[in-house]
């Protein structure tokens, strides 16, 4: 097991065995700064002498790869961290008690019309919040090795190649949906307007208003991608709610093309 090991001035050094560094805090030589990942500081001058680590990063839209290796392969660090994946919900959320507040009797609060402009630069929350751990955790590895080093992996991807293989010059510009007037016309005229969970449902009477559903609820992550919507009667559509598939037939849902995480790992920032 290795031990970070940072120096008295807080300059990070080539990490130890736990053996000496027990031997280390016995002798008062060095005092623990931090238990996850555990390290120490030492409480006496030294030479300081490092070697080259190099950090390399698998980006992700959920986890995070990281490791840490010197130039000999000697592997120091490494870790899978889960990115979170409720700030859309909690932004949600936030707002829904918002709008009610204004129908309850609180403290006046004066009105605020001037708080709406974006900042230049400015990302989704859920962007945002995935490139901030990103830089977060580069900052906290950095105070504990000697990085000199930083290689990132991004994919670069197609994403129209990756929904259809055989895609070529001018079929970028003519999607599956070319010649209909919108997604949901063109989602009825797909499903013969038929209502998706008329047998899954038989419980619940259709009615004659035909809309479109989200198998992956927009709460949920889910995109308006065709894959992902299906006709549906206003009665079932009213019913589903905001249940999962699963939750709302009892079967898993047909495969869906969502590209959300493939655009994050694209994206330029990173």
């Amino acid at each position: 097991m290795l031990v970070y090991v940072i120096s008295v001035d807080g300059k990070p050094l080539m990490p130890c065995t736990s053996a000496k560094a027990r031997k280390l805090l016995r002798d008062k030589k060095a005092k623990i700064v931090k238990y996850e990942p555990f390290t120490i500081q030492l409480l006496f001058e030294c030479e300081n002498q490092v070697q080259d680590c190099v950090l390399g990063i698998d980006a992700g839209s959920k986890h995070i790869g990281m490791a840490v290796a010197t130039e000999q392969g000697k592997v120091l660090y490494r870790a899978e961290v889960e990115l979170r994946q409720d700030i859309k919900e909690n932004i949600e959320t936030r707002r829904r008690l918002r709008r009610t507040r204004r129908h309850k009797k609180t403290r006046y609060r004066k009105p605020r019309f001037l708080n709406r402009k974006r900042k230049e630069g400015w990302l989704p929350p859920s962007i945002q919040s995935r490139i901030n751990a990103h830089i977060r955790l580069v900052n906290d590895i950095v105070k504990i090795l000697p990085i000199n080093k930083i290689r990132v992996e991004i994919g670069q991807f197609d994403t129209q190649a990756l929904a259809n293989p055989d895609i070529s010059g001018v079929e970028y510009q003519q999607g599956e949906m070319q010649g209909y007037g919108s997604v949901k016309e063109y989602v009825k005229i797909r499903d013969n307007y038929i209502c998706h969970y008329a047998k899954l449902r038989p419980n619940i009477p259709c009615d004659n208003t035909l809309e479109v559903d989200h198998i992956i609820p927009r709460s949920k992550g889910g995109s308006n991608n065709p894959s992902n919507l299906v006709c549906s009667c206003k009665a079932h559509n009213k019913a589903k709610d905001n249940m999962s598939y699963k939750e709302f037939t009892g079967k898993n849902p047909p495969k869906i093309k969502q590209f959300q995480e493939t655009a994050f790992v694209n994206y330029p920032t990173l």
